[in-house]
């Protein structure tokens, strides 16, 4: 089962480094741990709607996927501005 989530939380990263890149290297750590993710969510849920239904037949539900990715990115953002914007 943690080989599934991780595998969420990979295809959901990837589009977030993305996007907290094109939106400024200054803000990245903001920027993944906030609006990165929640702009990553729609868009694999634009394009990948469809991985919600394996992912729930694994016994995931949608929400409990994103709350756990939004907590693990909002995670490592809090450590990583403590450590390079203080």
């Amino acid at each position: 089962m943690n080989r599934l989530f991780f595998k969420y939380y990979y295809d959901v990263t990837r589009i977030n480094i993305l996007v907290s890149i094109i939106i400024g290297l200054q803000d990245i750590a903001i920027s993944f741990g906030s609006f990165g993710s929640l702009i990553s969510f729609m868009i694999y849920r634009y394009y990948q709607n469809d991985q919600y239904y394996f992912y729930l037949n694994h016994g995931f539900t949608k929400k409990e996927l994103m709350f756990k990715v939004f907590m693990i990115n909002f995670t490592i953002a809090f450590i990583l501005y403590l450590l390079f914007y203080q």
